[in-house]
């Protein structure tokens, strides 16, 4: 798994997120540990419209490889009021026989 196809992920994510996209060809919030309900409450609770981030928003984005071979990162959200927005999600993605899996672990400002 290299780290441009998990940016590109990321991005996918941020906007299926922010846009509150029903269509989840992920699976983030089956193997979530936070329901739906808790992500689009945590977003209604911020003050700002989030939007679909910029291409290349996240071409800097850190991220960091555990010993397990599991992946993680925070990926910021998109607002119209202020670009880049303090709430973040935190994602984790493994790689079993070839398919990715990503989980949403949090949607928060940290």
């Amino acid at each position: 798994m290299t780290s441009d196809l998990i940016r590109s992920i990321c991005w996918k994510i941020s906007n299926l997120v922010a846009t509150r996209d029903r269509n989840d060809s992920f699976g983030i919030y089956e193997r979530s540990r936070a329901t739906r309900a808790e992500v689009y409450k945590a977003l209604d609770e911020y003050p700002a419209t989030f939007v679909t981030p910029p291409q290349g928003a996240y071409d800097d984005l850190d991220i960091m490889e555990a010993i397990d071979g599991e992946w993680f990162t925070i990926v910021p959200l998109w607002s119209e009021e202020e670009g880049e927005s303090d709430m973040c999600l935190t994602l984790s993605f493994t790689q079993d026989y070839g398919e990715i899996r990503v989980r949403l672990d949090g949607c928060h400002v940290p």
